[in-house]
């Protein structure tokens, strides 16, 4: 074949071309659907990232408890506050307890000053019996005269031996209870430094604590307000991407019109074949030139037509990827920015097993307060067993002063017995003339009324002292009773904020592990996107290659024409109202009849009256 060289190849080639615009339209379509049908998962991750950020947000800051929800700003006042009252327990506990330790002191010094006086009534009896014995010697020298001095004498050594064995017995005491006196002496200061350096620890740290549990709140927040922006800077390029997909069925739209006057082409061609293979030399009638001139006017405006709008397409197309890649960047952008953040929170979020633990957020906000709290509780515990203990030293010291004042009661109806002697062996010395002396030397009368009434007042001093013993244990049990109930209450208090802190700290991790697992689900959603996009520009580089079919069949034709005379005007193309027309009226995009329009202004093409087919 010769003339416009149209061979069954070129219709071979068209149809190839229509079978790939195909193949491209149905794949075009398949990834921008999938695409679109992707968006809402996106938007959902979004929506749910900024949701559980939000929720952490108000479960840290909120400043009520709800029925099922703690908060972590509330629960730390909670904390603070239970900590300032557990302080000012110890400091009103410490003074009461160094003012009562203070009058134990005194009562121990009264009571070992009254032991020290023993002593004086062991010297007193031992005086009496010396000076029994040598009246006894004195008497015998005197006959029968000193008798009955020597009955009253023989009294006098008994119940001096008796008053022996008591000062003896006591001693006994006083040795065990000066043994007891240095260990609750020494309890007491043990017991007032281990509370005073508790107390000042905690008064110390507990102002530090609560600021870096507050600041560690607010930089947390700081960070987890600074990813919310992030997650929701996500929406603005997604809801951007949802506007730009809107084209998708017109561009399908158009190509499935393009695919529809390429059949037309072939088919036109392919009924033609004998017609257009005419050339110069073939000499032509005049109606079959006509007919030639009809033909290729039509086929050079399909062509054309098909070329601008194919052109167009691509173009319009290339924009659109351009476009999503532009707000995808965007979102990629967001979600490494995301990842930092998560990162960086990562870093202060350590695991609760971790050793390196202690400047992590959960220890500053969490960890701390509890292990303040189980510092506090393990110290009343102590201080209480060391209480216990110093008291129950202190009820023993009052139970040996008790045993003392016993045999020291013991001694009152001896004395009497001793000033009933004196009184007889006065009387006896008198009606006998015996020479004896009451004095053991020259310088003390051991029968003289000093000496007794002074062991009178050292019995007295004794009963005094187990007076004031008894006063001080009651005094100390009551004072520990009543400490013994606000501690149970501090502890109560104490342990049940330390049950709320675990449980807000259980709550705020599953917030947090929501919202970390959560953004790395978005972040796999978008990531997964790239290879649409390959796809997408692959099959734009395809289509943009085979459009050169039309142009090159075009060329052919339009020389084939200007041997025949040249293209016809549209208007007066025996086609017009036939398949031109059918081409026009098939136009419902703006971009077609513009395109058209722009080309074949003979063929005064009305603009539509829309241009958007929405998608979603």
């Amino acid at each position: 074949m010769n003339g416009l060289n149209i061979e069954m190849k070129t219709t071979d080639k068209l149809n190839s071309f229509i079978s790939s615009l195909g193949k491209y339209t149905d794949e075009y379509e398949s990834i921008l659907t999938d695409i679109s049908q992707r968006l809402p998962a996106i938007e959902n991750q979004i929506d749910d990232n900024v949701l559980k950020a939000k929720k952490l947000l108000n479960f840290i800051f909120s400043s009520e408890i709800e029925t099922t929800d703690f908060s972590v700003k509330h629960e730390l006042e909670q904390f603070h506050l239970q900590l300032n009252t557990a302080l000012e327990t110890l400091k009103d506990s410490e003074k009461i307890d160094n003012m009562i330790f203070s009058e134990l002191r005194d009562t121990i010094v009264i009571s070992n000053s009254a032991m020290d006086r023993i002593k004086e009534i062991y010297n007193i009896s031992e005086d009496l019996k010396v000076f029994a014995i040598n009246s006894i010697v004195y008497s015998q020298k005197e006959g029968s005269k000193g008798k009955g001095y020597q009955i009253i004498s023989g009294n006098f050594i008994k119940l001096s031996e008796e008053i022996a064995k008591g000062t003896i017995l006591i001693n006994d005491i006083g040795i065990q209870m000066n043994g007891r006196i240095n260990v609750f002496l020494e309890e007491i200061d043990t017991h007032e430094k281990f509370i005073h350096d508790n107390i000042l620890n905690v008064s110390k740290d507990s102002q530090k604590l609560v600021d870096i549990s507050s600041n560690s709140v607010e930089n947390f927040a700081m960070i987890l307000n600074d990813l919310l922006s992030r997650i929701d800077a996500v929406k603005n390029p997604t809801y951007n991407i949802m506007i730009e997909l809107q084209k998708q069925d017109i561009i399908e739209q158009q190509m499935r019109h393009l695919m529809d006057v390429l059949a037309d082409i072939v088919h036109i061609i392919m009924e033609n074949e004998k017609l257009l293979d005419l050339s110069p030399e073939s000499k032509p009638g005049e109606d079959e030139k006509e007919n030639y001139r009809n033909i290729s006017t039509l086929l050079k405006f399909l062509l054309l037509t098909t070329e601008k709008q194919m052109d167009r397409i691509n173009n319009d197309v290339l924009s659109m990827i351009n476009n999503l890649d532009r707000e995808f960047e965007q979102i990629n952008y967001a979600i490494n920015d995301v990842t930092s953040d998560k990162k960086l929170i990562g870093q202060l979020v350590v695991s609760e097993k971790s050793e390196e633990n202690k400047a992590s957020i959960i220890n500053l906000i969490f960890q701390a307060p509890k292990e303040t709290i189980e510092e506090i509780l393990v110290n009343l515990d102590t201080g209480q067993k060391q209480k216990r203990s110093i008291i129950s030293i202190f009820s023993e010291i009052n139970n040996m002063v008790q045993s003392e004042k016993k045999i020291t009661s013991s001694f009152i109806p001896v004395i009497e017995s001793i000033n009933n002697l004196l009184l007889l062996a006065r009387i006896e010395q008198a009606r006998n003339s015996l020479n004896i002396s009451y004095s053991v030397d020259s310088e003390n009368d051991v029968f003289s009324q000093s000496a007794f009434s002074d062991l009178g007042k050292i019995i007295e001093d004794m009963d005094n002292s187990e007076a004031l013993m008894s006063q001080n244990l009651g005094t100390i049990n009551d004072a520990f009773s009543n400490q013994t109930n606000k501690y149970a209450k501090m502890k109560e208090k104490l342990e049940s904020s330390f049950v709320i802190l675990e449980k807000t700290e259980n709550i705020f991790m599953e917030n947090y592990n929501s919202v970390m697992n959560i953004t790395d689900t978005l972040s796999g959603e978008i990531r997964a996107y790239s290879s649409l996009f390959i796809k997408l520009r692959d099959l734009h580089k395809e289509l943009n290659q085979k459009i050169n079919i039309c142009t090159e069949i075009r060329h052919n034709i339009e020389k084939q024409l200007d041997l025949m005379g040249g293209p016809m005007n549209l208007n007066e193309c025996q086609f017009r109202d036939t398949t031109i027309s059918k081409i026009v009226e098939k136009l419902t995009v703006e971009e077609e009849r513009t395109t058209i329009a722009s080309e074949f202004s003979e063929l005064e093409i009305e603009k539509s009256t829309g241009n958007s087919i929405t998608l979603f």
